[in-house]
């Protein structure tokens, strides 16, 4: 710019010099002319101090121009210099290149430029990282990583998505991350007014296509890359391969089920073995003349039918740890009820349970405490053919359970006798909710009523 401002005034220096060349070789052509056609005459005659003067001036106008000249390109290219080592560091600073050095040495405006560019190359060097640094941070990621625009288009993915898909970057740059998850609930659209607010979304399982066509498991999560340049990605996918973690869950599951059906086949056989323990109490107790010891091979095999009917529930439930309560209760009430010859006579079991799931530890022995109670008030509580009622009732409240059998039947004159009572049957009961940890009320005002509660929480239950 500066070569074309000075061009014009020297190519008017240089034809005022032709001009003045000129005009100074007319004259003296004109001089010569004259003393040819005069021979009278003198040089001293033509010539006069101007003449002699002006070559003079002419020469130190030369030399004056000369000097210009050189002291002008001298200082042109001076800074010219100065100006074209600024633009390149600049240029390298606007590259990313921040390892600038300025040597410029000057007091006057560029030199302080120059030192104002240094400083700022130092301090951007000081508070930036270069680009082939973060490459190597997100090539050094276990996860996939993709950078994408506004529109879901991949601008830039690590090692660890290109060895796993198999994709080249080229391959993945510009395609549509949509394009390569799979799964039925899309990923929050990137102008998602609360993504943008909050920056992040909840993690998300999808599949991910690969090269060879498989489908991969993964956890995608999406964030928002705070103070990005305008119209630059700023929204960063990270894809977590969780396949070994899906095989796991696999074998854990295929595990489980196996165990379920041990579980099964377990409980199913201890069903059928009490039933042949009650079954050979049965064939004995039919050898036995004494009455009262056939009385007593009759409740034992109640006793183990009753532990048979929990059991027979579990194999049966989803839930090989916990027993439906009020089914089993209707169960082992039907089955009392049959073996008492209840039917016979004018006796009715009441069953009043809610649905309640109870742990094998409690429902057991719960069971077998109104097995106790129920086959008690069946045999004392209705004498000569008295008609009534046995209810059975359960109820639950927060983590505690209440167990209450009752008879209407003639009761007790001393119901505090039941306490001091050694028979197998009661020492059996009192045994029980000790094994429950829990508590048992008698109340014979009406009949005789049994109320038991226990703690339905994981606590432990004592042994007997």
């Amino acid at each position: 710019m500066r070569l074309r401002r000075i061009l014009p005034l020297a190519v008017a220096a240089v034809l005022f010099l032709v001009a003045l060349l000129g005009s100074i070789a007319g004259t003296a052509l004109w001089r010569v002319q004259t003393l040819l056609e005069r021979p009278d005459l003198s040089p001293a005659d033509i010539v006069g101090p101007v003449d002699i003067a002006l070559p003079l001036v002419v020469i130190v106008t030369v030399l004056c121009f000369g000097l210009i000249a050189v002291g002008g390109w001298y200082a042109i290219s001076f800074f010219r210099s100065t100006l074209d080592t600024l633009l390149r560091t600049t240029r390298q600073m606007r590259d990313g290149d921040m390892d600038v050095d300025v040597e410029i040495h000057r007091q006057d405006e560029l030199g302080d430029l120059a030192r104002n560019l240094r400083e700022m190359s130092d301090a951007l060097k000081r508070r930036t990282v270069s680009r082939s640094y973060l490459d190597d941070v997100l090539d050094s990621m276990a996860e996939m990583l993709f950078v994408v625009d506004d529109s879901n288009r991949i601008d830039h993915v690590n090692r660890a998505a290109v060895e796993r898909l198999g994709f080249s970057p080229s391959d993945l740059k510009g395609r549509f991350l949509d394009d390569l998850l799979i799964g039925d609930d899309p990923l929050p659209s990137p102008d998602d007014t609360v993504f943008r607010r909050t920056g992040s979304v909840t993690q998300i399982e999808r599949q991910i296509q690969t090269e060879d066509g498989d489908n991969l498991p993964v956890l995608v999560s999406r964030s928002l890359l705070r103070g990005s340049p305008a119209n630059a990605p700023d929204i960063v996918c990270v894809a977590q391969d969780i396949s070994a973690r899906k095989r796991a869950e696999e074998q854990l599951r295929n595990s489980l089920r196996e165990k379920e059906v041990l579980l099964r086949e377990i409980h199913h056989r201890v069903k059928n073995n009490l039933q042949v323990i009650a079954s050979l109490l049965h064939v004995q107790s039919k050898k036995v003349e004494d009455e009262d010891a056939k009385r007593l091979f009759e409740e034992s095999q109640d006793r183990i039918r009753s532990m048979a009917f929990i059991h027979e529930r579990l194999y049966q439930s989803e839930d090989l740890s916990q027993v439906n309560f009020s089914a089993y209760l209707d169960r082992l009430t039907e089955h009392l009820y049959r073996s008492h010859g209840v039917a016979l006579r004018d006796v009715t079991c009441k069953l009043e349970s809610e649905d309640a799931i109870l742990a094998v530890d409690r429902a057991i022995p719960a069971g077998l405490i109104v097995n106790e109670l129920v086959s008690n008030a069946l045999e004392h509580a209705f004498p000569d053919d008295h008609g009534g009622t046995i209810t059975v009732a359960f109820t639950t409240d927060d983590d505690t359970g209440c167990l209450r059998i009752s008879d209407n039947g003639v009761g007790l004159e001393n119901p505090e006798e039941v306490y001091r009572d050694q028979t197998l049957g009661i020492r059996l009961v009192k045994g029980l909710v000790r094994q429950l940890r829990g508590e048992m009320d008698i109340d014979g005002e009406q009949g005789l009523t049994y109320t038991i509660t226990f703690p339905l929480t994981d606590e432990e239950p004592a042994t007997v």
